[in-house]
Formats: C-alpha cells, structure tokens, sequence
C-alpha cells in the first residue's frame, strides 16, 4: 500500500524532499509517509505543507519537556502503556475515518503520571503517522475517550502539570499532521463537568465543536456502527486487549525510530 501511495503522489512528494534537502535545518530523513501526511491534512497545498513541517518542527525543539526521554522500553514509558490504553481500530468509518480508542487499564491515580501519558501520546502519533492505514489516506480522526475510573485525582494530575498541558494541546491542535473529525467521551461521570471547564481555555473553539458526550455508550452507536467497536464497547470488531498488545508489539518494534534525532531534529 505504501509503494502505491509514493507513485501515486510521486510529484508531490518530489517537490517536497526537494525542499527539505536545500534547507539544512530540516532533518534530511523524514520518512514519505509522514511527509505524505502533511500534504494530506493540507489538501496536497505544498507551501501550507511546509509551513505545518516547520510548525511542528519547532515545536519540538521549543517543547522538549514532551519530545525527549521517549525510549519505549523504559521504566516510565512501559508503565504508561500499562496505565492507559490508546488503541488505533484495524477499520476505518465509512467516510475513511481513523477511529481510536483511550481508556484506564490501571485506575489509580498515583500510576497516572501526566507527562509521562503526553509523551506516550505524542510518540504514539509518531508511529501512528508512518503506520499504513487501511484505505488510501485517511480523512481524519475519531477519538472515543472512555472516563471510567476517571476520577478527580486525575484532574488535579494534569492541572498541576500546565506548562506540559500547554505545549501538548498546542501541539494536537495546532503542528500535528491530522485532522480532528470528533471526539466522543463515553460512560461520563459528573467529573466530566470539572475536567472540561478546566480544559476549555486550552482548546480552540473548532476543537470544543468536536468535542461529544455520552453518559453510556449506547448513544455512541447513532455516530459510529457496532461493527467498527471493540467488545468491550458493545461492538462485534473485537477485543481491545487484542488489538493492544499487537499495537504495543508494533510501538516497541519502532523504538529505533523514536530515538533517532535525524528524524525530528530542527538544527540552530
């Protein structure tokens, strides 16, 4: 799939590393997929495309807080994996969107270590971006955000950590190469209440639209068919610990990746 995505957008992709190589700041090898990416979510408009790249580019140099320590296999990184569960569906929607699912494995607070969980996020996107979807390129992203076991304590883990807060939203919202079709939070607890209004000043207005609630998950299946959820949701696609630890396998199969600096660093 990937060979017939680079003939398919050969030029485009041409023009692309062209300009990365004149340009000795740029890392030298960014993988075509990624690139791929870029021209995506900016309707294959390259000049918007390189624009993003810097963005996102200089994020990390600005943000290392979030875009270093990032060895999978390490202390903090695999016991984040056991925290939490961030899972990419094999299926995409009919509209080639590509759904994920975030939920607790581990509810108690203590294990629950804010910036270890954003630096998991963002290395999971990194992988997420050279990993061949089902179809073609997708379209964009549908979160499904599973609070049980959410609690307070959890809140005040991320509300004591605002300058990493900070530079990961801005980063999601606004260097990341996807584009946020929805997010729906499911089996919401009065918390939800206290969680998004501290939330909301860090979000932009077209990404609170996006946002959805559901106090069950039964109203879940009016936007996104059985067929495409896990088990554990009420869906027939199978099972989340299934589709996760083939997920954690491929994550640490691109530890290499990850690590090497030539892929992200922006040279003074």
């Amino acid at each position: 799939m990937a060979l017939k995505l680079f003939k398919q957008y050969e030029k485009e992709l041409k023009e692309f590393e062209e300009w990365i190589s004149s340009d000795p700041r740029l890392p030298q090898q960014i993988e075509k997929l990624l690139l791929l990416r870029f021209l995506k979510v900016c309707d294959f408009d390259i000049d918007k495309a390189k624009e993003l790249l810097l963005i996102n580019l200089e994020h990390r140099k600005k943000h290392p807080v979030i875009f270093s320590n990032r060895d999978v296999l390490d202390d903090n990184f695999q016991q984040t994996l056991k925290t939490l569960q961030i899972v990419p569906m094999p299926k995409n929607s009919q509209k080639n969107h590509k759904i994920s699912i975030f939920r607790l494995v581990d509810k108690d607070p203590e294990k629950y270590v804010y910036i270890d969980v954003c630096r998991t996020v963002v290395s999971m996107l990194d992988i997420r971006f050279v990993t061949v979807d089902e179809n073609e390129l997708i379209e964009g992203e549908i979160g499904i955000i599973d609070m049980t076991g959410f609690t307070f304590k959890h809140v005040i883990k991320c509300s004591s950590n605002l300058s990493v807060l900070k530079a990961y939203m801005k980063y999601i919202q606004e260097a990341a190469p996807f584009r946020i079709i929805q997010n729906h939070f499911i089996n919401c607890s009065p918390i939800m209440d206290k969680f998004m209004t501290f939330l909301k000043p860090f979000m932009k207005k077209e990404i609170i639209e996006t946002l959805k609630f559901h106090t069950g998950v039964e109203t879940l299946y009016d936007v996104v068919p059985r067929e495409l959820l896990p088990n554990e949701f009420g869906g027939t696609a199978g099972s989340i610990d299934d589709f996760y630890k083939d997920w954690k396998m491929h994550i640490e199969s691109k530890r290499d990746y990850i690590l090497n600096d030539d892929n992200w660093k922006l040279a003074n």
